[in-house]
């Protein structure tokens, strides 16, 4: 059974990564285009720019970026195979602790769309709100779900749920005001929706494993003068490690 399960996180990574990075991504960099540039007076020209830029598969956000919706150039065939081995990993390790069938959906969930903020994040810089309502809407199916097979213990996690999208986001708030805006709106929300699905120890220690794991990134790369003081590390990527990693430990 953690085969299969190892199999099926795999897969939903692996397509979850492929749709983003080819159909979602793009659909956001153009609403980011369009409302740098402000209304287009003239709708045919727009629709003759969009279709001109669907078809060449790249979309200009602004001067000097272009990102190129090719899944299958060098950059994006190495991101998907380490993510495909990693979520294989993480999959099996689910399986082998977790304690009910709804706990093991709600990590696949959670894996699946931290997998879809990795990639907007990393191109785009940018996690959508829409990540965090699939988050809050899964926690409050599987809400449900418990109070009508697990009613015993139904109460105490739906309480743990709401304690941990509280702590998060006040905690996550804090620290975007602390400084000052090197943590984004998109990355307290997301915490938030985390901590609501998966409760306080996952949110605790996904959100410890991604600054350290961010820190260590960032400390290398000034190292090597890749990047500097006032530049910004994307926040997703390290989101997403941090929660494999905490699967992994199976401290969830």
């Amino acid at each position: 059974m953690s085969i299969i399960w190892s199999l099926v996180w795999g897969v939903l990574v692996c397509s979850t990564i492929v749709i983003t990075t080819k159909y979602y991504v793009p659909q956001l960099s153009e609403r980011v285009r369009a409302s740098a540039s402000g209304p287009s007076s003239d709708c045919e020209e727009r629709k003759e720019q969009e279709r001109t830029q669907s078809e060449e598969k790249k979309v200009v956000l602004s001067e000097g970026y272009e990102y190129n919706s090719n899944i299958l150039n060098k950059k994006n065939l190495l991101i998907l195979l380490a993510a495909a081995v990693f979520s294989l990993w993480c999959g099996y390790t689910a399986s082998e602790h977790s304690v009910s069938v709804l706990g093991l959906v709600k990590m696949t969930l959670a894996m699946c769309v931290l997998s879809c903020c990795f990639i907007t994040d990393m191109e785009l810089m940018i996690i959508p709100n829409l990540c965090s309502v699939v988050l809050i809407s899964g926690r409050m199916i599987t809400i449900a779900a418990e109070f009508i097979w697990l009613r015993d213990e139904a109460a105490v996690w739906a309480l743990n749920s709401l304690i941990a999208s509280a702590v998060s986001l006040l905690l996550l708030l804090v620290m975007a005001k602390v400084t000052h805006g090197g943590i984004g709106m998109g990355d307290v929300k997301l915490f938030s929706s985390l901590g609501f699905l998966c409760g306080i120890r996952a949110v605790c220690f996904t959100l410890m494993f991604a600054f350290l794991l961010c820190a260590f990134v960032s400390t290398v790369m000034l190292v090597n003068k890749k990047k500097h003081l006032k530049d910004s590390l994307p926040l997703g990527p390290f989101i997403w490690l941090g929660y494999g990693v905490t699967v992994l430990l199976s401290i969830i």
